[in-house]
């Protein structure tokens, strides 16, 4: 059961990463005059 949590807090953990990389990635794509 421990070890059930440990790897859903992970997974929660990678979702949010891959959810900042993507709108990080929109952002840019959309402000180019940023760079």
């Amino acid at each position: 059961m421990e070890e059930q949590l440990k790897d859903n807090e992970f997974v929660e953990i990678q979702n949010l990463i891959m959810e900042f990389i993507l709108t990080s990635i929109i952002v840019l794509i959309r402000c180019p005059k940023i760079n």
